[in-house]
């Protein structure tokens, strides 16, 4: 007879603290193994790309070595989830699958409804958890703010492991399990690496020290590298979950000093579960606009101009310095990665998706429902939010007025004094032979004009305000989306 198992399925949920699945797992008297499934249609979505399976997989070794001492198996490999259950079942016979929600894209949710069906032929019972304080089903936001409290709020969660089945003992790897087992492409030295242990090194270092400086750096290219909390990965992969996070920095918060900073990063906790809530009420949004009227736009089709964007050659300083730090780092502070979306969007005014999943791609934080809503409303698609059109020469000049960033990340600009570097094409032909600046030679003039594009893409957008489709659909977004005591402000 086969060894009766449960199965906690792993997703972005890729830790041991606070984690629901493996707190209930432990309290069956089933022995446990845990599973990752590195799924080849999920990974070659156009969202994804290597450096988000190397995270993961530093992750599961991570999150191995800590259950191996309690002597649970994690079996990871690549292949379909269908496919991993099916060897499982082979040498086991599965009673209970635990996982958590996942508030992913549609390729996850897909398969999400096949394994229900897959489980009720089967005859194994499924149990889901909450992710974070998102909530399935909800049609409205009325009573969301309290409940986000409420579950903010509540106990973490302390999978208490020895409570391990004594039968754990005889659980072993399959023999016949699948052909590749780990992801094992090399990660850039400049990259954050996974798992629990790490996270929780950066989460230490912002809460003893980088955090006091939060505020005063969140918006700067350079210096928020550091202010920032840096923990955006762990929770997009679930090394930690928010409500940890959430409770870290309450502990925090009346720190002398720090207020203002603890402050600003409470709310941004607060927005993280605002705009995945409003995904998992309408994920459509991965692949068409929250305001349908908005589609009839006339974008370009200028893949010449895209490429330009995504090479970072747009011969526009502050815009290509992001784009190549978001390439090599994956990482980059929310303000710039707004600017991104706003030259891409508006400046060279180019359909939203096709910049959004080659972002999703860099990002090593992406988080689906954060990044498409987000995506959308910097892009001034949504229509109920302010229209901003990012002037990159502002931003530089505002935020990296020495352009340390950008002498940092565009080499051809490295040697000039910084309001040259910011704006290099205000140099007449003349001025360049006189102060000898031959690296000007290897940077291309600007793919735009700033003021005539923004322009011409601020009046398009406004006029479309008026559309019938655009007014009924801002109504709809209000009634849907908006939290209760501010859709009158």
């Amino acid at each position: 007879m086969k060894p009766e198992i449960s199965v906690v399925w792993l997703k972005r949920d890729l830790r041991w603290r606070d984690h629901a699945a493996f707190d209930a797992a432990l309290k069956h008297p089933y022995p446990i193994v845990a599973l990752y499934c590195f799924e080849p249609e999920l990974m070659s979505a156009p969202m994804h790309s290597d450096r988000h399976w190397t995270f993961v997989q530093e992750s599961l070794n991570d999150l191995e070595r800590f259950l191996e001492q309690w002597n649970v198996p994690l079996l990871s490999g690549i292949g379909e989830v269908e496919e991993g259950f099916d060897l499982l079942r082979e040498a086991y016979t599965i009673k209970t699958v635990f996982s958590h929600e996942e508030i992913g894209i549609g390729l996850t949710f897909e398969r999400d409804k096949r394994m229900l069906t897959y489980f009720k032929e089967k005859g194994i019972t499924w149990k889901e958890f909450q992710h974070n304080a998102v909530i399935r089903g909800l049609k409205n936001r009325y009573r969301w703010n309290e409940l986000w409290h409420e579950y903010m709020h509540s106990a973490l969660i302390h999978p208490d492991f020895n409570q391990v089945s004594k039968a754990q003992q005889g659980i072993t790897k399959p023999e016949r399990w699948f052909k590749e087992t780990a992801f094992s492409s090399p990660r850039k030295k400049s990259r954050q690496a996974g798992g629990v242990r790490k996270a929780w090194k950066y989460l230490e270092s912002f809460f003893e020290l980088r955090g006091k400086g939060y505020s005063g750096g969140i918006s700067k290219p350079e210096r928020s590298r550091s202010t920032c909390s840096r923990l955006s990965p762990y929770l997009a992969w679930g090394n930690l979950s928010l409500r940890e996070v959430y409770h870290e920095a309450l502990k925090h918060k009346a720190k002398p000093g720090w207020q203002r900073s603890m402050q600003n990063f409470i709310s941004r906790l607060h927005w993280h579960c605002h705009f995945i809530q409003k995904f998992e009420m309408e994920c459509s949004v991965e692949s068409s606009l929250f305001n349908r009227g908005y589609e009839q736009l006339p974008f370009n089709e200028n893949q010449v101009a895209f490429e330009r964007w995504k090479n970072g050659t747009t011969g526009i300083p502050l815009v290509d310095a992001c784009m190549r730090c978001l390439t090599e780092t994956g990482y980059l502070n929310f303000r710039m990665r707004a600017m991104l979306i706003s030259f891409h969007s508006h400046h060279l005014f180019l359909r939203w998706k096709q910049g959004a999943d080659h972002l999703a791609s860099l990002f090593l934080d992406f988080e689906p429902g954060i990044h498409f809503p987000q995506i959308q409303m910097q892009a001034g698609l949504v229509g109920v939010h302010t229209l901003r059109i990012y002037n990159p020469t502002k931003q530089a000049q505002d935020h990296d007025p020495q352009a340390e960033f950008i002498q940092k990340w565009v080499p051809e600009l490295r040697g000039l004094p910084a309001d040259i570097a910011i704006e290099p094409w205000k140099l007449s032909p003349m001025e360049r032979m006189m102060f000898d600046y031959p690296q000007l030679e290897h940077y291309p003039e600007p793919i735009v004009n700033l003021d005539h594009s923004a322009k011409k893409a601020r009046d398009l957008i406004w006029n479309f305000r008026q559309d019938p489709t655009v007014i009924r659909e801002n109504a709809r977004i209000l009634v849907t989306h908006t939290l209760p005591g501010s859709r009158n402000r």
